[in-house]
């Protein structure tokens, strides 16, 4: 054999760094033959360390890497040496597996020296057993052997036996420990079942299925029957559990899962959304039956209905209203709306789950991961079955509201077509509710549409089919359009007895003094916008029904024009009826009157709940005069009619609706009727007075102008007319500067025309009497010169004309001046009075 060239290191088995003994070359020869050896490089070594941690390149190492090898040994190596090497390695190769024969074969003389040696040893042992007297020499051991055996079996007889016992006792235990898991089974499924682990039931069940379904034993058969058993009662468990509602979804699911992994004789999905669907339905019509008990018992306590308090759903023996900041005085809501809302309720926590249920069985993601040799095949009609299923619940909800609001939709079902005919059906027995709770029920009406709309929102979210939300769609539109008339109907009424709330208390504001029924007007209408806008925009981006939505959006606007109105004609009645009234001697009114004022206000505020009834009339509080007042209502016109209604409208188009501008345009023009009456009203009353005065006083004591003595000044009765209008000028001033000129320009026209008249009926001027008569009209005329008008000046013209007839000196003109000169300078505080303001001249320009 050749000499391994590899020695054993052991002159330091135990090194510094506790390494495993390697080997080491002996020569310079490496594996692949190169006689002059290899020689490692020590910067390559720490490369290689870093490209190769965990390669090495002893050969004799777990860890031995060919490549790291050749790059730290072979760097320099020729490509050709490297493929001699590879030759030299292949040989080497070849002579290890020929290695046994090859040593027969080279040392064949070694063997048979052996094989000669082993015979010559066997034929001695021969020969000295046959020399021996006692024949084979294992005859006499065998013997022995035998005696030994029978002593043996005689004394560990019993010690063997129970051995025996206690070996067939250990093999018993061993398949019961073995086994334990099926024996256990029938134990361990009772007490996972109690705790509720109904995952464990079911996988050991399986388990047991797998490995002794095809069983033999009987041992087994009688423990898996007892198994069946108990599965069998647990499926009925299950499939009872799956029957009781209200249930979640999840929950639902588990329990289908459980028992379609159980192998149910039928399919428990479609069983579970038929069972539910009959629940929903049996639950609105227990709901429905409920509330018209209590509404016919006149009991909104009953144990299991819902009350609302402003939206706020809650059980009876709950949070009191006082807890949440209300008054005790909160209105309670009808029935109806208690109904509406307990209905919706159950629409959307109900319906969504049914849904979801019966998409998860139709999609397979209900068993999905299940063995598909457990489940069943599906309901071939299921999908449009469960169509047919929500759309009568859909119907049912819709129709019930519905009738619950408008008792004539009933009659309409039944003489409708068969469909409608059906879903009258199956509404069933339906008492309407009384016109009291109907009544009361419009103030609920907003809360109402939200309801519904809510409702129609999560069951969009659902992805459900329009044909199943069309019917809510097209109710919810119905309730929107009534609930937008009620709300009209109730601002217009409201804003028609505002006027009740009048405490003319007046404020500057821009353009004048206003008292606070402009700004009660624009609260409410703002109110009432912001109401319409929950109910007809907000929540109606749905596709469905855009027609309708369209129309309610034109009627919105109808029915804006008819609120702002309304406001008009609550003026007119404040004018008419104040004007209709004498004029208290003083301020301050009667205190009977003040409290009948203040008790209909408190009534009013009974009758009107929702509405913010501030202001009114309070004890103590001073009424003007009916004149004042109806400069107040003018003055309140003429703002609304410049600033709320512009505003108003800007309003109501900045919170989306269309149009508005012919409402404005409407509107105006009421304010502006109104005014007129108003205005012609205030002139009747403070022109009467000074007609009077004009025409009594231009003849007091017996004046003649055809025998009168030569002018000395302007009459007292003129002055007494100058000092009334200058009562009028103050009084108008304090409530708006830009109804001066206004009203006195219509004075001067209306004494203006009396004097001509009077003048008129003068059957003769003399010189003296036709000076005179001219000064009174020139002191007229310079007075009142900032409030001409045509028609003044036309009249104080032909006033001219009439006495120009006479003739006058130059000396009489010289006089005529200097008394009028004269007059302006006794009466200059009085006739600084009435010139005009800039607020007013603008005004009058405007005016015109």
């Amino acid at each position: 054999m050749e000499e391994l060239t590899l020695w054993l290191d052991e002159s330091d088995p135990y090194s510094d760094k506790v390494k495993k003994k390697t080997y080491t070359h002996i020569t310079e020869v490496d594996p692949l033959g190169n006689r002059r050896g290899a020689q490692k490089l020590p910067s390559v070594t720490t490369t290689l360390d870093q490209l190769y941690p965990d390669g090495s390149s002893d050969l004799n190492s777990e860890k031995f890497n060919p490549a790291r090898f050749l790059i730290e040994l072979h760097r320099s190596t020729h490509f050709e040496q490297l493929r001699m090497g590879l030759i030299h390695l292949r040989k080497i190769n070849t002579q290890l597996s020929v290695g046994p024969k090859a040593l027969v074969k080279n040392n064949l003389e070694t063997f048979i020296e052996c094989h000669d040696t082993l015979t010559a040893m066997h034929q001695m042992l021969l020969r000295n057993e046959s020399m021996s007297e006692g024949g084979s020499l294992t005859e006499k051991l065998e013997f022995i052997l035998k005696d030994t055996v029978k002593c043996a079996e005689d004394l560990f007889h019993d010690v063997l036996y129970r051995k025996d016992r206690a070996d067939t006792m250990r093999n018993a235990l061993n398949i019961m420990q073995r086994f334990r898991f099926l024996f256990s089974l029938p134990r361990n499924i009772e007490k996972n079942i109690k705790n509720g682990e109904y995952e464990i039931v079911i996988n050991d069940y399986e388990r047991a299925k797998s490995l002794f379904a095809d069983t033999e034993v009987q041992v087994f058969k009688k423990v898996l029957a007892e198994v069946e058993t108990l599965v069998e009662g647990f499926r009925g468990q299950l499939v009872k559990k799956l029957q009781e509602l209200p249930s979640t979804l999840d929950e639902q699911k588990r329990l289908i899962r459980y028992l379609v992994e159980l192998r149910a004789d039928d399919d428990p999905a479609w069983s579970c959304i038929q069972n539910q669907h009959a629940w929903l339905l049996r639950l609105i019509q227990s709901c429905k039956t409920d509330y018209q008990v209590c509404e016919a018992t006149g009991n909104s306590e009953s144990e299991g209905v819902t009350t609302i308090s402003f939206g706020i759903r809650q059980q009876s023996d709950q949070t009191t209203i006082e807890d949440r900041g209300f008054g005790k005085e909160e209105p309670k809501a009808p029935q109806q709306v208690l109904f509406v809302e307990e209905l919706s309720a159950i629409i959307t926590e109900s319906l969504p789950d049914l849904w979801r249920l019966a998409q998860a069985y139709f999609s397979g993601s209900l068993v999905q991961g299940i063995d598909s040799s457990k489940l069943k095949m599906r309901n071939p009609h299921g999908e449009k079955k469960f169509q047919a299923m929500a759309n009568e619940v859909t119907f049912l909800y819709s129709d019930t509201i519905r009738s619950c609001f408008f008792p004539a939709y009933l009659e309409e079902l039944a003489n409708g077509s068969r469909g409608q005919r059906e879903r009258r059906t199956a509404i069933g027995n339906f008492e309407p509710f009384d016109d009291c709770q109907l009544e009361r029920s419009s103030a609920w009406l907003p809360f109402c549409v939200r309801q519904m709309r809510s409702t129609l929102g999560t069951l969009q979210d659902m992805m459900l089919k329009t044909e199943v939300l069309l019917c809510i769609a097209e109710a919810g539109i119905v309730l929107q359009s009534h609930c937008a008339n009620i709300l009209t109907q109730q601002t217009v009424l409201d804003i028609r007895n505002l006027n009740i709330r009048e405490n003319w208390k007046v404020e500057a504001d821009e353009g004048g003094c206003i008292t606070s029924l402009p700004i009660l007007f624009e609260n409410r209408i703002m109110d009432w916008v912001l109401s319409l806008k929950e109910v007809i925009l907000e929540g109606s981006s749905s596709s469905m029904q855009e027609g309708k939505q369209k129309s309610l959006e034109v009627q919105s606007t109808q029915l804006f024009a008819k609120a702002l109105c309304a406001f008009a004609a609550c003026l007119d009645r404040l004018a008419i009826a104040e004007s209709d009234k004498a004029a208290p001697v003083e301020d301050n009114v009667s205190v009977n009157r003040l409290g009948s004022a203040v008790a209909e206000s408190r009534s009013n505020q009974q009758i009107y709940p929702n509405t913010n009834l501030y202001g009114g009339i309070e004890a103590g509080d001073a009424i003007p005069t009916v004149a004042k007042q109806l400069l107040i209502v003018m003055s309140n016109c003429s703002y609304s009619h410049d600033v709320v209604v512009g505003r108003l409208c800007n309003f109501f188009q900045g919170h989306g609706y269309p149009g508005g501008n012919e409402a404005k345009l409407t509107t105006q023009e009421a304010l502006k009727e109104v005014d007129s009456k108003a205005f012609a009203r205030y002139i009747e009353l403070k022109s009467q007075p000074i007609i009077v005065r004009l025409e009594e006083g231009i003849f007091t004591g017996g004046y003649n102008f055809a025998e009168c003595a030569r002018p000395a000044g302007v009459r007292p009765y003129m002055k007494e007319m100058l000092l009334e209008l200058v009562r009028v000028h103050l009084e108008v001033f304090s409530i708006s500067s830009s109804l001066v000129r206004r009203v006195l320009t219509a004075l001067l026209n209306i004494i203006v025309e009396t004097m001509l008249n009077v003048l008129r009926g003068v059957e003769e001027f003399s010189t003296n009497g036709a000076l005179q008569a001219k000064l009174e009209v020139l002191a007229l005329e310079q007075t009142l010169s900032a409030y001409k008008s045509e028609e003044s000046i036309t009249r104080l013209k032909q006033c001219k004309d009439l006495l120009s007839a006479t003739d006058t000196s130059g000396d009489d003109q010289i006089t005529l001046l200097d008394l009028v000169m004269e007059f302006r300078q006794r009466n200059l505080l009085q006739l600084l009075c009435f010139v005009p303001s800039r607020a007013g001249r603008q005004s009058a320009k405007a005016h015109r």
